[in-house]
């Protein structure tokens, strides 16, 4: 089963990833200060990260795959996180380790990027879904709880790089720690509660999507202190409690404006159409989006036009569309290969 509206979603996220990218990566720090600096930084961040791992949760619950098959993708999410890292600084280390730069490479390598949130918070809410036998509101509260222990729980201070290192992961304010699991696993748990819900009450929901008004107008109320947190990087990535139920509120808007979108938008639509091609292959967009990114910013790192940036957005989104496409082409042919193999077996 697709759903069109989540295969959307995705796209826009992995887009909008993209694009926060390139600003904090390639384009000068002067450009974060303007207005559309701010904008680029807010359309990077809860329509991004926070919407992709609800998205996830969602989808962990909705297809109820083997406990086994989901805590092996939960160990392969760990292990492409940490050859991502490499991948994207690939020609950082390279410069470090054989032409001594003066750069501490251990952030770059356990900087703890998205892929390893998944991969914790599939294996996580694997099991909590396992122990709570799928039920959707014990799930729905234990997903508050990671973002008021991001307010309540004490940062390591000690001495141990070790420890700094492992309880980045957890919690941390370090600057490589991106996405730790306090306060960012709450959004995959609400997705899978949302999952459950939906499988069963889907019907239900539709008709219900009016009281939709009630996240717009917190959604608007509180909209200078949710833009705000959204552009400063350090209170987005290490973000608490209350910044956490403005991120679901407007989650809520979002998604209600992409389930309109879906059913307005005929699917013949190009950009519907490469919005939710691009959702279908996010991991591949992700992953093949750093690999380009992280190497080019070795050598433009901040020195980019604020002008530059749609070229730059323009050119890595195709050149990632063609790789992405590359990939599938690949993967296929390897696919009939080794079915073409077994069936010789059995001749």
């Amino acid at each position: 089963m697709r759903l069109n509206t989540a295969d959307l979603l995705k796209g826009v996220a992995v887009i909008l990833m993209v694009q926060v990218h390139i600003t904090e990566l390639f384009i000068e720090p002067s450009f974060a200060i303007t207005q559309v600096g701010r904008i680029s930084l807010f359309l990077g961040g809860v329509p991004a990260a926070p919407l992709f791992m609800i998205l996830m949760g969602f989808f962990i619950t909705l297809y109820q795959k083997p406990f086994s098959a989901n805590i092996k993708r939960g160990i392969k999410l760990l292990i492409w996180g940490l050859l991502l890292n490499l991948g994207m600084n690939f020609n950082l280390l390279l410069n470090v380790f054989f032409n001594h730069w003066k750069v501490d490479p251990l952030p770059y390598i356990f900087g703890v990027d998205i892929l390893f949130l998944a991969g914790f918070s599939v294996i996580l809410i694997t099991c909590l879904n396992h122990l709570f036998q799928r039920n959707p509101l014990i799930l729905a509260l234990l997903a508050f709880l990671p973002a008021v222990l991001s307010d309540l729980m004490p940062i390591y201070q000690g001495d141990s790089e070790f420890m700094r290192y492992l309880l980045g992961y957890v919690i941390s304010h370090d600057s490589w720690s991106y996405f730790p699991l306090l306060p960012w696993l709450g959004y995959s748990i609400i997705g899978a509660s949302a999952g459950i819900v939906f499988n069963d009450y889907e019907r239900i929901l539709i008709k219900r999507s009016f009281l939709v008004v009630i996240p717009i107008a917190l959604v608007i109320l509180f909209w200078n202190y949710g833009f705000n947190i959204s552009v400063n990087l350090f209170a987005y990535y290490h973000h608490g409690f209350q910044f956490f139920l403005w991120a679901l509120m407007f989650i809520i808007v979002l998604v209600a404006a992409a389930w309109f979108y879906d059913q307005s938008i005929p699917d013949t639509n190009f950009i519907k159409k490469y919005l939710m091609w691009t959702g279908r292959n996010v991991t591949a967009f992700y992953v093949f989006q750093w690999l380009i990114i992280g190497n080019i910013a070795t050598y433009v790192y901040k020195n980019e036009s604020p002008l530059l940036l749609p070229v730059w957005l323009t050119s890595i989104l195709v050149i990632t569309s063609l790789l992405v496409l590359l990939y599938k082409k690949v993967k296929l042919k390897m696919k009939s290969v080794k079915e073409l193999s077994k069936q010789l077996k059995h001749v």
